[in-house]
């Protein structure tokens, strides 16, 4: 039987570059939920097909934020946006990798549900004041 402490994000190791390795993680909910509320374009993202080329050219600032979240070694913002295109890809990659292992599809379908669920219910309602 799963424990929950089984599904802690573990820090993964990523090869960006030869001899250079850096440790990602998976987003949790609440990095997720701040991410969208500064950048709520990036629910368009998630549902595409080039989701990552959304991601990049449309709203870079949500890419380097899901970076700076994402990445577990030690870094500054902006060492992050001074890497070269293809390692902050790298990292972008798997970070969302082990955000969403199923990939976006599957998580816009669950996540719009739940939208839907709240809208419906009493919740989705009520004034918020």
């Amino acid at each position: 039987m799963t424990k929950l402490s089984d599904l802690v994000s573990v820090n993964r190791s990523v090869d960006v570059a030869p001899g250079c390795t850096v440790y990602v993680r998976s987003l949790s909910l609440q990095d997720i939920a701040s991410i969208i509320v500064t950048f709520p374009d990036v629910l368009g993202a998630f549902g595409a097909e080039n989701a990552a080329e959304k991601l990049l050219v449309a709203i870079p600032d949500a890419a380097f934020t899901i970076i700076d979240q994402g990445l577990v070694t030690e870094h500054t913002r902006q060492e992050v946006e001074g890497l070269p295109f293809g390692v902050q890809v790298t990292i972008l990659y798997s970070i969302l990798r082990e955000t969403v292992p199923g990939g976006f599809g599957p998580f816009a379908e669950i996540l719009t549900e739940l939208i839907d669920a709240i809208n419906r219910s009493e919740l989705g309602k009520a004034q918020l004041t």
